[in-house]
């Protein structure tokens, strides 16, 4: 299952979480896409991980367990996170392990279509391209976390962060993990 939904949020919110991804948040370089690669990309920084009670964290996590948790059997988020990909940065294909969904909100809504970006999702064998979702700015991604998948890479016309809020939803009750991931 894979679904992608425009105009995420009223205007107004998804302005907010706009003005507050580009003004607010620093980054920070070294996170893998895969454990066992040496590719490295941007993540939050903002002297630790945005707390979970805190905007625009606790807007999206809402927003998820509104639209999705009744029907898919969770009412709660593991973690949720920033990822930031530039030009040169290149992730690996992989699968959020431990986790039965996932989900990627793209904050930037001046974001130009040329720039590239999106995310690619994998067949499950991995024997092709199953979707490629472009990056539009307020459009939300959810689908199973076991489909493989990456962000595709940002063009070299692009001189700006590619950022994404990634949410996973755990597949079992578990203690849930909400630091910086």
């Amino acid at each position: 299952m894979i679904k992608i939904i425009d105009n995420w949020f009223d205007k107004k919110t998804a302005e907010r979480i706009h003005n507050f991804t580009i003004e607010e948040l620093t980054y920070k370089y070294g996170r893998k896409s895969a454990i066992d690669k040496p590719c490295q990309h941007w993540t939050t920084y903002r002297t630790g991980a945005i707390s979970r009670d805190e905007f625009p964290i606790n807007t999206i996590q809402k927003s998820i367990i509104d639209r999705f948790g009744s029907e898919n059997g969770f009412s709660e988020i593991g973690k949720t996170y920033v990822n930031t990909y530039t030009f040169g940065t290149d992730p690996h294909i992989h699968c959020d392990n431990g986790y039965r969904f996932s989900a990627i909100y793209y904050p930037l809504l001046d974001w130009e279509l040329d720039w590239d970006g999106g995310t690619f999702i994998y067949k499950k064998d991995r024997s092709d391209v199953e979707k490629y979702v472009a990056y539009k700015g307020n459009r939300m991604l959810f689908f199973e976390s076991d489909y493989p998948h990456k962000a595709g890479s940002v063009s070299r016309e692009c001189f700006r962060d590619r950022p994404s809020y990634v949410s996973k939803m755990p597949k079992h009750n578990r203690e849930l993990d909400y630091r910086e991931s």
